[in-house]
């Protein structure tokens, strides 16, 4: 294993030197995750959780779920903090929770897959989510398959991308991985949406912008 600094390329490469390992679970030769940095001091807060919750609540956003396979079964959660991050390479970036198992299990495989429901998926984000219980977490019963990564890929999802993990952030009590996307895939239909705490439906306003 190398290690050494990271920087970046023209082009927006991550170039330096990096830890070069083969993640148990990933088909994809891979950079070791970066050892995660101490926890800054503690600070006075701004604001308490709950006033910050109360306002996070309006943000409507789309619902995924992000899979990776542990032990030879899946592990999944559901996330709402995912988000494009770049172009031209094509990275995605979604935040996990650090006390979660999912944490520990996208570091050791090293690939992921973040499915984004269809409007009608609300079980699979509940199972997701551990509102079944902690084997909900598995997703029993849910049909998936496979593309570049070996990451587990819901087949019924309405959108689907396949990620190896490039970089790992601190975000305070979560942690933001980047993902490099392999392949990818979209399927027709309304996705599933989250406001307010609870789930939603999309309805087109008449007025569309121009294209």
């Amino acid at each position: 294993m190398r290690g050494a600094v990271i920087g970046v390329a023209p082009g927006g490469i991550i170039t330096g030197r990096i830890g070069v390992a083969r993640a148990r679970w990933c088909n994809l030769a891979l950079p070791a995750a970066p050892a995660r940095a101490e926890p800054a001091p503690e600070v006075s807060l701004a604001i308490g959780p709950e006033p910050f919750k109360n306002v996070m609540k309006l943000w409507a956003s789309g619902v995924s779920v992000v899979v990776n396979r542990s032990d030879r079964e899946l592990q999944a959660i559901t996330v709402s903090s995912f988000t494009s991050l770049s172009l031209t390479p094509p990275l995605i970036l979604v935040c996990i929770e650090t006390e979660s198992r999912s944490h520990e299990g996208l570091i050791l495989a090293g690939c992921f897959s973040v499915n984004i429901l269809g409007d009608a998926q609300s079980a699979i984000s509940d199972m997701a989510a551990g509102r079944r219980g902690p084997e909900g977490h598995s997703l029993p019963g849910v049909a998936h398959t496979t593309a570049t990564t070996g990451a587990p890929i819901l087949k019924d999802a309405l959108a689907w991308l396949d990620c190896t993990v490039v970089a790992r952030h601190d975000g305070g009590d979560h942690s933001i991985f980047v993902g490099r996307v392999e392949a990818a895939a979209a399927g027709n239909g309304a996705p599933l949406l989250w406001y307010d705490r609870d789930y939603a439906g999309l309805v087109r306003s008449k007025r569309r912008r121009a294209d």
